[in-house]
């Protein structure tokens, strides 16, 4: 929204901490314009701006239950493991849902995709729309969803210069921002493990995850590789690569 926007400009920060910032404070920000919110709520916004921002911009650090799924890479993906993710967090529970990156494909506005094949590939219309029947999908199951970005969710920003973050696809897909967290990073922590979706891929299967895992001196769960296996690092730590749930993987 054009309001939540110019003031992320002014105060340096994404504009999905102004929407959490509004929100919390209980402004509607899809219909205030600019100049009201700054004659009768400013000071208390920058307030609340100053409190959210870190949440928003550090490394996330979840604690609890949450279920964990990467590289859907809608619309590719397969309704009978989404069924069986669903099944499974209603069976045990589960409220909260990571996304470790890659939820959509986005080929059209992947060079390679437009350039170097004949295979046809859906319009941006098309595919988003899917997303959006997914996404409602999972909101009726979930209360919280954290969405890290992957290489496929950055293609956006590629293609438009980084006129248009990667993170305001919640807007593109009409997500409920109070459902969903993305802050731009493509990792975050639940307890001692770094959830993560690297930019580095290799075939062999463990060891962008073991080379992270002593890096950070952490246990390691890697979206990205679409291979299924686990192990230790040299240090000691354990190591999982996650497997894709679209696609000829399944």
């Amino acid at each position: 929204f054009p309001v939540t926007i110019q003031l992320a400009r002014r105060y340096n920060v994404h504009h999905t901490t102004i929407v959490k910032a509004m929100q919390q404070y209980g402004l509607d920000y899809k219909s205030w314009g600019e100049k009201i919110i700054e004659k009768r709520n400013m000071p208390n916004l920058k307030k609340v701006i100053n409190e959210v921002s870190p949440i928003l911009t550090n490394p996330l650090r979840l604690k609890g239950d949450w279920a964990i799924t990467s590289d859907w890479h809608i619309p590719t993906m397969s309704v009978e493991w989404l069924e069986i993710l669903i099944n499974t967090s209603k069976k045990y529970g589960i409220k909260n849902l990571i996304i470790g990156g890659d939820l959509l494909n986005l080929d059209l506005l992947s060079y390679y995709w437009s350039q170097k094949n004949n295979i046809e590939t859906l319009s941006i219309d098309k595919e988003l729309s899917i997303a959006k029947t997914t996404m409602r999908y999972l909101e009726e199951t979930y209360d919280n969803i954290v969405w890290l970005l992957g290489n496929h969710e950055r293609r956006l920003s590629h293609t438009t210069k980084y006129g248009l973050a990667a993170s305001n696809m919640l807007f593109l897909l009409e997500c409920p921002v109070n459902k969903y967290t993305i802050n731009g990073k493509s990792y975050c922590y639940l307890d001692d493990i770094r959830i993560t979706h690297p930019k580095s891929y290799t075939q062999n299967k463990l060891s962008v995850a073991s080379r992270l895992a002593n890096k950070f001196s952490c246990h390691i769960l890697q979206a990205h590789g679409h291979f299924l296996s686990a192990g230790y690092s040299v240090g000691g730590y354990c190591i999982v690569t996650g497997k894709q749930i679209g696609r000829a993987h399944v």
